[in-house]
């Protein structure tokens, strides 16, 4: 596994971060600024660094996580497919809350 968060990175087995990658290989974009990487993709099309997409499944996980905490539960089976929780009513009515004042998706 890779580890990376905020400057830091860790690895098992500590090797693995000092590999180096064969001729050609695909590199990962590097931002410091996603907020204008975003931006800069709004205006020239492109795909951002941090596609919304890949947001909302990584997210997804620590939703229902936090669900999962509140509830007591040991385990949740998450479908992510129809983005339910398998067989438990009182998780899935967490995944979504009331609209405050005039808001609505109508």
């Amino acid at each position: 596994w890779i580890w990376v968060n905020r400057g830091q990175l860790k690895s098992n087995p500590p090797e693995l971060i000092k590999t180096r990658l064969e001729e050609g290989a695909e590199l990962i974009e590097v931002s410091n600024n996603h907020v204008k990487n975003f931006i800069d993709r709004v205006y020239d099309g492109g795909e951002p660094i941090a596609p919304i997409e890949a947001a909302h499944r990584t997210i997804s996980i620590a939703h229902v996580a936090n669900i999962g905490m509140r509830l007591g539960r040991e385990q949740l089976e998450w479908d992510p497919k129809t983005e339910t929780v398998h067989d438990d009513a009182a998780a899935n009515a967490m995944l979504v809350r009331e609209m405050r004042g005039e808001w609505s998706l109508d």
